[in-house]
């Protein structure tokens, strides 16, 4: 959907068609303009913008895997056009393959209890396992098989959010997944400045999360951390990061010391948000300069280049969280990069540094990974985790 009163929402439209190309192996794609009746929009020139804009989509897409089927433009307020809109949704609804199978009659007596509960609860719509287990078996859905059947179904179709996979989170439920939504804007907000260069430090969450019950704090972490939106700091991590980051001296006072002036640091005490880095650190330049990428005798190095048409928002964010789940010390770590050195459990086996990340300008689509280690079989090792840590991360966006 674009405002046709709004020229850079309708440029935006090209990026979300290549979004939905990296997230799905298939989309049928119904485009709608709306604002067809604003006195703004010559209505004269509206077809051969529309024309232009196909034109633009079937010479980046063709018949691949986003399939435009239809633009249309439509007037909320005459209704102009929007039984053209009806039409189209019906029409490929009733051939998707998951169209008119049966479910369970309980299904909808489930989904109306949840409602009414979404509702009771307001502005914090989370239950636990039990409480939708007891509703459940209310409406004659009873059995672990069943209730689990029942809560991945509604899960898909969005009807509530639920994290099957997750130990802890599996025992949350969310029975609005748009209120998800809202907790992520806390921190992708101009409105504060916690999170200066995407670091959050645990002890300003009484600010950021103000309008959220102190008990499910821990819950949304587990939420930021399930969505590899967020990746928690060891003590060593922060350390490394305080400095690169160059943070206030109110902010570390906050922190405390010892009585050397050695902060006081422990596993927990920050969170990493690697969508908000800084896209380049006082250390960027020197470093990369430093480790220069050249041949090394005295060490095994290893070099692998990744071409990527679109690089979707998050795509390398997700991949800096996966990262920093390895053994090594981060070395720095900016919106575009990150450079580890590997220390590896067996002191006698060297030392190794990973480097990933993606070019400038004419190369901002191709993601550059280097591995170098003075044993060759530590740096083949690091270098095959490397690659399948970025297949999987690419397989699945």
């Amino acid at each position: 959907v674009f405002n046709l009163t709004d020229l850079q929402s309708e440029k935006q439209i090209m990026f979300w068609l290549r979004s939905l190309e990296a997230r799905l192996n298939r989309a049928i794609v119904v485009i709608v303009g709306t604002h067809l009746d604003d006195p703004s929009v010559d209505r004269d020139l509206v077809p051969d913008r529309m024309k232009a804009l196909r034109r633009l989509i079937s010479s980046n897409f063709g018949t691949r895997t986003v399939q435009v089927q239809a633009i249309v433009c439509v007037s909320n307020t005459t209704g102009e056009n929007t039984p053209v809109i009806r039409e189209l949704l019906e029409t490929h609804i009733t051939k998707l393959p998951t169209y008119g199978i049966k479910l369970p009659v309980g299904y909808y007596g489930l989904e109306h209890l949840l409602g009414q509960k979404r509702d009771e609860l307001g502005d914090y719509p989370i239950i636990n396992r039990a409480t939708f287990r007891y509703f459940a078996e209310s409406v004659g859905l009873s059995g672990d098989e069943k209730v689990e059947a029942a809560a991945k179904h509604f899960h898909r179709t969005g009807v509530i959010a639920y994290f099957d996979s997750d130990p802890v989170l599996k025992n949350l439920i969310i029975l609005d997944p748009n209120w998800i939504v809202n907790v992520m804007a806390t921190l992708f907000t101009t409105k504060h400045t916690f999170l200066r260069d995407g670091l959050l430090f645990h002890m300003d969450l009484e600010q950021v999360w103000k309008d959220y019950p102190l008990k499910i704090r821990n819950q949304l972490l587990l939420l930021l951390r399930e969505f590899e939106i967020s990746y928690p700091l060891s003590k060593v991590q922060l350390s490394t990061l305080i400095t690169a980051f160059n943070v206030d001296s109110y902010k570390l006072a906050r922190l405390g010391s010892d009585g050397e002036g050695t902060l006081l640091l422990t596993d927990g005490t920050a969170s990493l948000i690697p969508a908000l880095l800084p896209h380049s650190t006082t250390l960027t330049a020197p470093l990369l300069t430093q480790y220069s990428w050249s041949t090394d005798e005295k060490r095994t190095a290893f070099k692998r280049l990744f071409q990527y048409q679109f690089v979707p928002h998050g795509l390398f964010s997700r991949m800096i969280v996966r990262f920093l789940s390895c053994n090594g010390s981060v070395t720095c770590v900016w919106r575009k990069g990150i450079l580890i050195t590997k220390m590896d459990e067996d002191t006698n086996s060297g030392v190794g540094e990973l480097l990933a990340k993606f070019g400038e300008r004419e190369e901002e689509n191709v993601l550059q990974l280097f591995v170098r280690h003075s044993s060759s079989s530590r740096a083949e090792f690091w270098f095959s985790w490397a690659i399948d840590l970025i297949v999987n991360v690419n397989d699945q966006w």
